[in-house]
């Protein structure tokens, strides 16, 4: 099967200014008091705090974490495959996220030189003016980037070579794209494993009262998984589907109704069990 046309290849960039600053004259000044060993110790200061440069970091966590999740992993370089009837949707949580850190970036620029002026302050004589550049220098250490592009093929692959060369070199990339599709298949089925594992355990030990008590999510993050799992099955797998419909029947009982019923308890706690056998099977 080609799977090519299935999916592309996309990748995430995000960077911001860090607010730290190694201050060597407070580290010498620590070991000499300290009789410390020179290297053994090191003084750094955080030139500003600000609420809004930890809401940024937070965004961005969220979002490439909501990313890794609809995708698959590429190479290890970071690049991740996205099914391409996720294209759209991954476009809009883009927009949605490049208009949320470009806000959030205007609001700490703006509170810049107030944040300078409480440093002043706070970090008492380590407070130095030279360690804070202008406001348009931090400014540039901000950026976020989203690209798509498509999967490579051997048949992408141009250069000026002998056609046995070429045809080498088509078939080592034809190779590798196969390889990586197989280990991000292998990736699929390892977080499946680790959404259903807790299952069986955390529901037999559950009697009834606040001891071994087992959230919501401990079937709702199957369900989540499920939500995109068929966008993720790129290459169409049967042994996917069939554990997937498994998994919705299995995790259709509300968890409201597994804390009130044992029996029901003990069938989803059962069907699980079986459940992981299967998938063990192919995550080796």
């Amino acid at each position: 099967m080609d799977i090519t046309p299935r999916g592309v290849v996309c990748s995430l960039s995000v960077k911001q200014w860090a607010p730290n600053k190694l201050d060597k004259a407070a580290t010498t000044e620590v070991e000499h008091d300290k009789s410390v060993n020179a290297g053994r110790v090191k003084v750094h200061k955080r030139l500003v705090e600000s609420k809004v440069l930890a809401q940024i970091t937070k965004e961005a966590a969220a979002y490439r974490a909501d990313l890794n999740f609809r995708t698959r992993p590429w190479f290890d370089d970071g690049q991740r495959v996205l099914p391409t009837t996720g294209i759209m949707a991954a476009q809009d949580k883009w927009h949605e996220f490049r208009d949320t850190f470009q806000a959030l970036t205007r609001t700490f620029l703006d509170s810049y030189p107030s944040a300078v002026r409480s440093a002043n302050y706070e970090l008492g004589s380590l407070f130095n003016q030279e360690d804070y550049p202008e406001v348009s220098v931090v400014g540039s250490k901000f950026a976020a980037d989203f690209r798509i592009m498509p999967i490579p093929t051997g048949g992408d692959f141009r250069a000026n070579l002998s056609d046995l060369e070429v045809e080498r070199i088509r078939a080592k990339i034809d190779a590798d794209v196969a390889a990586v599709f197989r280990a991000s298949q292998v990736d699929i089925w390892r977080r499946l494993w680790t959404v259903v594992k807790p299952i069986p355990q955390r529901l037999r030990d559950y009697d009834g009262g606040k001891e071994g008590a087992f959230r919501d999510t401990l079937i709702t993050n199957v369900r989540d998984l499920l939500a995109v799992l068929s966008d993720l099955n790129i290459e169409g797998d049967p042994d996917l589907e069939n554990v997937a419909k498994l998994l919705a029947a299995a995790t259709s009982v509300d968890p409201k109704t597994l804390r009130e019923n044992e029996i029901a308890r003990n069938q989803v706690a059962d069907d699980a069990e079986a459940i992981l056998s299967r998938i063990s099977a192919f995550m080796a």
